[in-house]
């Protein structure tokens, strides 16, 4: 339930003229923060208090429409592929309402939603895998003009 760790990405950023993050949070290249959100219990998609507060140094530097926000969620194999899409749906949603109630414009946040198509750890149905019920939130800065 750590909002604070860091991980450092290699590619697959958006904007080619920025590069990825770095692990200590007080330094940042191309405006990328990728934080490892909440895990959750199996076929659970509550956010806890602690983890509510937690998530306000997300927000701590938000700037409305330079600061985008975009959330991934995953589950384990407990339960069918179309309930584990949609459990996967409401805890990506749960986690931007909580960004929105910290003080995020809706238009600043972005869903996506996995259920089990994208395992961290591969096991078969019905595992409740904990390392699976993840979620993602990456902070991204618009990329300065002219680099």
């Amino acid at each position: 339930m750590d909002f604070g760790r860091m991980e450092v990405l290699e590619g697959g950023v958006e904007e080619s003229d920025c590069l990825t993050v770095e692990i200590d949070r007080s330094r940042s290249f191309g405006g990328l923060w990728h934080y490892w959100g909440p895990y959750f219990a199996s076929g659970d998609d509550a956010i806890s208090a602690d983890q509510r507060e937690t998530m306000r140094s997300i927000v701590a530097d938000y700037r409305p429409g330079e600061t985008k926000y975009c959330i991934e969620a995953h589950t384990d194999t407990v339960g069918s592929v179309g309930a584990n899409m949609d459990l996967s749906r409401r805890r990506a949603e749960n986690i931007a309402l909580e960004l929105v109630r910290q003080g995020v414009r809706w238009e600043d946040t972005q869903v996506r939603w996995y259920g089990e198509t994208r395992l961290a750890r591969p096991t078969v149905d019905e595992v409740a895998e904990p390392l699976n019920r993840r979620s993602f939130v990456d902070v991204r800065r618009a990329c300065a003009a002219g680099r």
